[in-house]
């Protein structure tokens, strides 16, 4: 779960196979102070309680790990949610920051423009230099030759080179070390899962949570002091992985489904994650500032941190899922 002065990450949840992780964004209501984390501090004592162990990993900034407070029982409570899922709602995502990565989305919208090309016979007229790249032929096409091109290859066209330019932005040596090729099955976290997340949550963060069912009325008369942002269910299968990224949250936490799956890797920090059963991993994704991160009105106020940037490594073995919401802290 990512836990933020605003903005909070989707939790993943499992559709079929073994669940790898839950993933939760959520930002603090006071612009720019991460309030909520001494939590850490007045709840460690509880946590030890029920034989939790707390890790940090890092102080700067500040990655730490949970052990043991989500229980065997609770995950297999989540686990047993998440397949008695309608297969009607869990609908992959296609406009995801992995899926506009994902290798085949440029092989089908090569298929697309090959096809739209081919059948009103534009194909032909394009340089013979051309023709095994269907973007490059279109392009020439509708410099060259425009009448001949269909609506649907002006459309496809236009998506594809859009989706393209904006992947440029991409550090290409950080997508490399991650070895990412394609994306992970992602869908919203159903609400009878945000409910049985919500005491845990609370734990966590020492405070209720907006938007995240039944915190209202967690911790008596305390305040709301974190909102949630959205929530998402994933799971990985086999070559597929995550593009390296920041999130737009002042705090995420994921919560770990199952032992298989790929480590949560943070590369600038030379260090990443195991997955185990009932794990939470949370770490801070921005440092206190009046400005929000990712210009957005529900975005995090805070300067992003660099140091946090990390993706879900390959699931080379098993398969897996991660659950994650995205929550942040109130602005005044």
């Amino acid at each position: 779960m990512d836990v933020a002065p605003k903005p909070c990450r989707p939790p993943v949840m499992r559709v079929a196979g073994t669940p790898a992780l839950h993933a939760l964004h959520v930002t603090p209501f006071k612009r720019g102070v991460l309030g909520a984390l001494p939590a850490l501090v007045r709840f460690a004592r509880s946590w030890t309680q029920r034989r939790a162990t707390v890790d940090v990993v890092r102080d700067q900034p500040l990655i730490w790990v949970v052990d043991g407070l989500c229980e065997q029982q609770h995950v297999q409570q989540l686990k047993e949610i998440l397949d008695q899922q309608d297969v009607s709602f869990v609908r992959k995502t296609d406009a995801y920051v992995d899926d506009m990565f994902d290798e085949r989305r440029e092989l089908q919208e090569d298929a697309q423009m090959l096809v739209s090309m081919m059948s009103s016979g534009a194909l032909q007229m394009a340089p013979s230099k051309y023709q095994s790249d269907p973007l490059r032929s279109l392009l020439w096409l509708a410099m060259q030759r425009p009448e001949l091109l269909q609506t649907s290859a002006w459309d496809i066209g236009q998506l594809s080179t859009t989706r393209r330019a904006w992947c440029a932005q991409w550090n290409p040596e950080d997508l490399a070390r991650s070895g990412f090729r394609k994306s992970a099955f992602r869908c919203k976290v159903p609400e009878e899962m945000l409910s049985h997340l919500a005491p845990l949550v609370v734990d966590v963060l020492g405070a209720p949570v907006q938007g995240l069912p039944g915190t209202d009325s967690a911790r008596g008369a305390v305040a709301p002091s974190w909102a949630l942002r959205d929530t998402t269910v994933v799971r990985y299968q086999q070559d597929e992985s995550q593009v390296p990224h920041i999130d737009t949250s002042d705090v995420t936490m994921l919560l770990y489904l199952s032992d298989d799956g790929g480590h949560t890797c943070f590369p600038n920090l030379g260090c990443s994650i195991p997955p185990r059963e009932g794990r939470i991993l949370v770490f801070c994704s921005t440092s206190p500032s009046n400005r929000r991160f990712g210009g957005f009105a529900g975005s995090a106020y805070g300067e992003p941190l660099d140091a946090t940037m990390h993706y879900g490594g390959l699931m080379e073995k098993c398969n897996g899922e991660l659950a994650g919401r995205r929550i942040w802290r109130q602005g005044q």
